[in-house]
């Protein structure tokens, strides 16, 4: 979804006041952007009590809540030293742990994939999770690899075709053209 920007300084104000819905839409904006929101500061900005800045966050927080918005339903939270509400960003050890799940089904599932792609999956240890990165390429290092003489976008558009029911052209090494109907992909003996 994208919000457009708001600043104090270009907000129309009627009437004198802040319109309601200027100012929750300025104050649901800073949140998904992860800014932290001084209610004080806010109340000054916007020339409005504290409670209204709380009402304001807890309308935004129910929007949040039954909309979907995050469907992380993240909640709108409250720093009491700081007197700020910020919504808090996913953390590196939630991203870490959905990683984890990802290499330990590749691990289970046993089907080969292609060195291309435990070459990539190491990029990203080395990128975001450097700090685990021995237990990680352990797990990597699990995964069975293969190099297959079919490229990864010719096999999508072979999965593609069956799921469709479309025919494909198939080239021989000896320059022969077939129009064939494919009905499935087997993989040494593994059906995907």
């Amino acid at each position: 979804m994208i919000v457009p920007s708001l600043s104090y300084n270009f907000i129309r104000r009627v009437g004198g006041v802040l319109s309601r819905s200027t100012r929750l839409l300025s104050i649901y904006t800073r949140l998904i952007r992860y800014q932290s929101i001084n209610k004080t500061q806010l109340s000054e900005e916007f020339d409005v009590s504290e409670r209204t800045v709380k009402r304001d966050i807890r309308e935004i927080r129910n929007y949040l809540y039954d909309s979907e918005e995050f469907l992380d339903k993240q909640d709108i939270e409250f720093d009491y030293s700081a007197q700020e509400y910020r919504i808090p960003k996913k953390t590196n050890i939630n991203k870490k742990q959905d990683f984890e799940t990802l290499l330990l089904l590749l691990i289970i599932s046993k089907v080969p994939i292609s060195s291309h792609i435990v070459k990539f999956l190491k990029s990203i240890v080395l990128e975001f999770f450097m700090q685990d990165k021995a237990y990680l390429f352990q797990l990597i290092n699990q995964i069975k690899e293969k190099d297959y003489a079919i490229t990864h976008s010719q096999l999508l558009e072979l999965q593609k075709a069956i799921n469709q029911g479309n025919s494909i052209q198939i080239t021989t090494l000896n320059y022969d053209v077939f129009s064939v109907y494919p009905i499935k992909i087997k993989l040494q003996n593994e059906v995907l």
